[in-house]
This record gives structure tokens, C-alpha cells and sequence, in this order.
């Protein structure tokens, strides 16, 4: 019995791209066809006039005059029960470090101006309702924007927004294991505030990707309940000794 299955690899997801190319593809070429994410993007433009994403991000470039990030494709289900499609454009704080707000558009590329619209929007996409990224679609106020940013070098640890967002570290609703490590930074945390050690720092080390921002991301979560506040940064740009004034700038931002 034959069928037909189709799917769609994230453009960075290499690994199952692999899998795909040197495993898969000739065992199930006649039953199985791979769609990538820009494929899908294409089919949709073609067949159902959904704005080219070029064109959400032009717009949104000329209009706020910023650099932009990610354009991403929304897809909610409406209360009738059909999909509805929505293009989310990031936009870039003026030193260019991270996003800082985020423009929301219709399927044919129109400006989002309903309310309630812009309201389901956030609270099902999560990741965009965050305290950090302004929703221009709110509020017509771009001098706010540079607030969000305050230093030019210093960069916090970005976070996955799903279980198959591959491209950042876990965000700590999907992150799994390292229980032995997690328990151990609270023990030290706890530690610290009870004054039996005079040590003050920490060091997770190990290979690239082998998980130490998702655990620290994780650590934070954890240790809110300690009232304690633990800022991941990225510390990739540190070049030399300003960069530890711009960390601690950017922790006072955080208490502010």
C-alpha cells in the first residue's frame, strides 16, 4: 500500500536534512516527498496570494526605518476552524545587537490595524509578547524602541520558541536532563546567600552545542524562586575589558 506524506525541514535543521538526502530519499522517493520551509512558502504565494515575505520586509524597513530580523509565517486557526496565515516582521534596536519590536501583517501583506486581532495573535504566539519586543501595531511610538537595548556590546542569550526551534538554545519549558547540574548551582546559590562560602562565580564549561546557554537559561528559571536574578549574555562580542562595564550595565537595567 502506497501513500503520500509530506513535511518540511527547517532550512537550519542539518541534521535531519541529512538523514533525509543520504538515508531516505532514495529508500522512499515514490512515497515520500520533502518539502522545505521555503518550498511551503512558495506553494502558498503561488496558489493563495499570500504576500511574498520580501515585500512585508521592504515595507516595514521603509516605514520604521530599521534594520530588520527574522520574518516569520504565522498560522492560527480561526473560529470557524480554517487556518488563517500572518506575517510577523522583527525589527532590529538601532545598535543592530537584537529585536526589539515586531510589526504584524494580514496574509496580503496589509498592516494589522484590528485590536482583537492583534491581541489573539500575541497571546497564541508567545514568544512574541515578551517585555522586550514593543508591538508597533499597539503603539506608533519608534523613539521607545532604543530603550529596550541599553548597551551597544553586550547581548542576552536568545531561546528556542517551540521543541523543534533548533536555531537558539531551549527555552526552559523544553529543556530536559541535567538535573545533577541544576541542583548543584541551586545548592551553590543557596550556599552564597547563607553565607557559607566565599565564592562568588561559577563556570559551565564544554563543547559548542552541548547544551551550557540552555542550561543556564534553565538556572534562571529555576532561581527566580530564589529571588535571585541571573542574566545569560553572550559573551562572543567581548573584546576587551569594557565589556564586563556593559554587562554590568545591562544587570542594571534588568533590577531596574
Amino acid at each position: 500500500m502506497y501513500g503520500f506524506f509530506l513535511f518540511s525541514l527547517s532550512n537550519l535543521n542539518t541534521k535531519a536534512q541529512e538523514i533525509w538526502d543520504n538515508d531516505l530519499k532514495n529508500l522512499f522517493h515514490e512515497q515520500v516527498k520533502c518539502y522545505r520551509h521555503d518550498d511551503i512558502v512558495n506553494l502558498l504565494i503561488e496558489h493563495y496570494g499570500l504576500a511574498r515575505p520580501e515585500t512585508i520586509l521592504q515595507h516595514a524597513m521603509s516605514e520604521y526605518h530599521r534594520s530588520c530580523g527574522d520574518t516569520q509565517l504565522l498560522c492560527v486557526e480561526a473560529e470557524n476552524k480554517t487556518p488563517q496565515l500572518f506575517w510577523a516582521q522583527l525589527l532590529m534596536s538601532t545598535d543592530g545587537t537584537e529585536p526589539n519590536a515586531v510589526v504584524l501583517y494580514g496574509s496580503n501583506g496589509s498592516l494589522i490595524t484590528e485590536q482583537g486581532t492583534i491581541e489573539r495573535l500575541l497571546k497564541l504566539k508567545t514568544d512574541l509578547a515578551i517585555p522586550k519586543l514593543s508591538c508597533f501595531n499597539l503603539t506608533a511610538l519608534p523613539s521607545q524602541i532604543d530603550d529596550i537595548s541599553p548597551s551597544r556590546a553586550v547581548v542576552r542569550v536568545r531561546m528556542s520558541s517551540d521543541w523543534f526551534d533548533y536555531r537558539f538554545p531551549a527555552a526552559p519549558e523544553f529543556f530536559v536532563g541535567r538535573g545533577s547540574q541544576l541542583t548543584e548551582l541551586e545548592e551553590f546559590v543557596r550556599n552564597v546567600k547563607a553565607g557559607q562560602t566565599s565564592t562568588r562565580g561559577f563556570l559551565i564549561s564544554g563543547k559548542s552545542g552541548i547544551g551550557k546557554s540552555s542550561l543556564a537559561l534553565k538556572a534562571r528559571h529555576l532561581l527566580q524562586t530564589e529571588k535571585v536574578i541571573l542574566l545569560p549574555i553572550d559573551s562572543r562580542l567581548c573584546d576587551d575589558v569594557s565589556f564586563l562595564f556593559d554587562a554590568i550595565n545591562e544587570l542594571l537595567f534588568e533590577l531596574r
